[in-house]
């Protein structure tokens, strides 16, 4: 989709003429302080521990990649760096 925005109207080639630079950036697994959102493995171990109730883990065997919410934070302010 990003692609697709970008080539109908901030085609590269054209930088000269409209000045726009654009970049899409995804962060996934992130872990921080204040998700406390349902469907989260985190805070929904937190709240089985606190009421006594059994970790229910879904998908046991799937790998997850956890990053802290600060290390895209500062991945997204050098996206918007560079394209400042």
């Amino acid at each position: 989709v990003t692609a697709g925005y970008r080539s109908s109207f901030f085609h590269p080639d054209k930088y000269a003429e409209h000045g726009v630079a654009l970049a899409s950036g995804r962060a996934g697994n992130v872990i921080g302080g204040g998700d406390w959102a349902e469907d989260r493995l985190i805070p929904d171990m937190v709240r089985a521990i606190a009421a006594g109730k059994p970790v229910r883990i879904r998908s046991p065997h799937a790998i997850r990649p956890w990053q802290h919410v600060l290390e895209p934070l500062s991945g997204y302010l050098t996206l918007a760096e560079h394209l400042y």
